[in-house]
């Protein structure tokens, strides 16, 4: 008799243990659902973490939502972005666009310097001008998917298109 006692005791435990797995899970899961702005925030760290480590040979290492200093701009609002050259050769950037459409920049301080020659390991701070007004809400999330147009030394135009977007917050 102590035998099978011993056996009900142990799918008992079981079955509660899985009802605390299961309890914690339900949570976990509606607590992220609760609080959108850790959604946001980790679609945006997950962002940052691919355009300033594992995107290449451009990375964007800061990126922000701005007032732009593009002088012929057609809007006010753009995105100011700190690229740097992770690849071995020295690059001429000479164009960036999102979903096809095609967006001034200008290399800031210098407006003049365009298309521009970024070396290896070298950074540059850009102002980008998309086609139409950015209208993001206070705190909500901007995401751009981005193409960067360059040529290497040997002259061979290419492109990078971004495996993931990039995603900031409006401020």
């Amino acid at each position: 008799m102590a035998a099978s006692e011993n056996r009900g005791q142990g799918a008992t435990e079981y079955l509660v243990l899985l009802a605390v797995v299961l309890i914690i899970a339900l949570v976990s899961i509606s607590l992220l659902g609760f609080f959108p702005g850790m959604a946001s925030d980790a679609q945006i760290s997950q962002s940052k973490i691919y355009w300033s480590g594992e995107a290449a040979p451009m990375r964007i290492m800061d990126a922000a939502i701005v007032q732009i200093s593009c002088s012929d701009a057609r809007v006010p609002t753009g995105y100011r972005l700190v690229l740097q050259n992770a690849g071995a050769d020295s690059l001429t950037f000479t164009g960036v666009s999102s979903g096809g459409d095609a967006y001034k920049f200008c290399l800031l301080g210098n407006a003049s310097n365009i298309p521009f020659a970024i070396g290896a390991g070298e950074a540059a701070t850009i102002d980008v001008a998309p086609p139409l007004n950015i209208s993001c809400g206070k705190g909500s999330v901007e995401e751009l998917q981005l193409t960067f147009s360059y040529s290497s030394n040997n002259a061979l135009a290419r492109e990078q298109v971004g495996a993931k977007k990039l995603a900031l917050r409006c401020p």
